[in-house]
């Protein structure tokens, strides 16, 4: 392999005549997803409507792999992840949930287990 010099002079400089667009995005760890956990607090709290609450009770029925002992998305915090995504200062940012979940809907165990089906990996690379 060759040598490779890189150098940055931490200077910043956006091209003349030419749209400069900056994004961050931000891909969560699988099983976990924000506005699962979001919608869990609310819960908990008793701020959720009517409408939030049964899609929490469909969503965070425990499954097979949940009764092992397996979390789901609705019970995992907030990852270092989405504390990244809420401090971006970038108009443009976005947030793609972790493998396996799908925002408010049960998780998806093929996309859990084998990184497959509609919440598996390209699913996810797809929608970032």
């Amino acid at each position: 392999m060759g040598k490779t010099f890189v150098y940055n002079t931490g200077k910043e400089e956006v091209p003349a005549n030419e749209i400069w667009k900056e994004f961050g995005l931000f891909f969560d760890g699988t099983l976990n997803n924000k506005d699962n956990t979001e919608l869990r607090e609310k819960v908990e709290k008793g701020t959720a409507t009517a409408l939030e609450l049964e899609i929490y009770k469909a969503g965070s029925k425990r499954g097979v792999i949940d009764e092992q002992g397996v979390d789901n998305s609705y019970s995992n915090d907030y990852t270092n992840v989405v504390r990244l995504w809420e401090y971006c200062e970038k108009e443009y940012k976005i947030y793609v949930e972790g493998i396996g979940s799908i925002t408010k809907a049960q998780d998806d165990s093929d996309g859990f287990m084998f990184g497959a089906g509609k919440a598996g990996i390209r699913q996810k690379v797809r929608k970032g």
